[in-house]
C-alpha cells in the first residue's frame, strides 16, 4: 500500500508569500500614483477650513480679514490670510495697508513656515473661480470687496483628477464662499 501524499502550502511558505507580497506592495502602491486625488482633496478641505476661519476670526475680532487667493499671494499657489489693524469704523479703504498675518491655528506644513496661508503641493493648483482674487471678511462675516459685499468667491483647487470645477454654479464641487453671509460651501 502507497502513502497519499498530501499537496498544498505549509504555514512556513504561506507566512513567507505574505511577508514578500506585503514588503513589495508598499513600494509599488506608492509609485502607481494613487495618492494624488487624495493629496488634491487634502488642499480642497485645507482651503476651505481657512476660509471657515478666517470668516468666524473677522467677526470675534471685529475686523477686516483679507484674503488673497492663487499665483499673486505669498507664497504663490495659495489663499493667504492678513487682518486689518484700523478700526472698521475708522475708513473705507481695508486691507489696503496696515495688516498683520492672521494666524492658522495650524501652520500648513506646504507653505514653507508661512503660519497664515494655505498652499498647494505641487500636483494641485489653487485659483480664483472668478476675477475676485482679493476679497476681505468684513466684522459681520459677510465676504466683499472695498467696492461692498459680493455675490459669491469661488476657490477652485485643478490638478490631475480636476476635484473641482471652474465656478461656484457647480453644487459641492468648488469651494464658495456666498457673499451675503460668509457661508464656506
Amino acid at each position: 500500500m502507497l502513502k497519499h501524499k498530501d499537496n498544498g502550502f505549509t504555514i512556513v511558505e504561506l507566512v513567507a508569500m505574505i511577508v514578500i507580497i506585503s514588503v513589495i506592495s508598499v513600494f509599488a502602491i506608492g509609485q502607481l500614483g494613487f495618492t494624488t486625488g487624495f493629496a488634491q482633496k487634502g488642499v480642497y478641505d485645507k482651503v476651505r477650513a481657512g476660509l471657515e476661519y478666517a470668516a468666524k476670526a473677522a467677526v470675534a475680532q471685529r475686523r477686516y480679514v483679507c484674503v488673497c487667493v492663487g499665483a499673486s499671494c505669498v507664497p504663490s499657489n495659495s489663499v493667504a490670510f492678513t487682518i486689518d489693524t484700523q478700526s472698521p469704523d475708522t475708513g473705507s479703504n481695508f486691507c489696503a495697508s496696515a495688516t498683520t498675518q492672521l494666524i492658522l491655528p495650524v501652520a500648513d506644513k506646504d507653505c514653507g513656515g508661512a503660519s497664515n496661508a494655505v498652499c498647494s503641493r505641487t500636483n494641485a493648483t489653487i485659483a480664483a473661480a472668478g476675477a475676485v482674487t482679493l476679497f476681505n471678511f468684513n466684522p459681520q462675516g459677510q465676504a466683499s470687496t472695498n467696492a461692498g459685499v459680493i455675490t459669491n468667491v469661488g476657490v477652485t483647487v485643478t490638478g490631475e483628477n480636476n476635484l473641482t470645477a471652474s465656478n461656484c454654479s457647480t453644487p459641492a464641487i468648488s469651494v464658495c464662499v456666498n457673499g451675503a453671509t460668509g457661508y464656506v460651501q
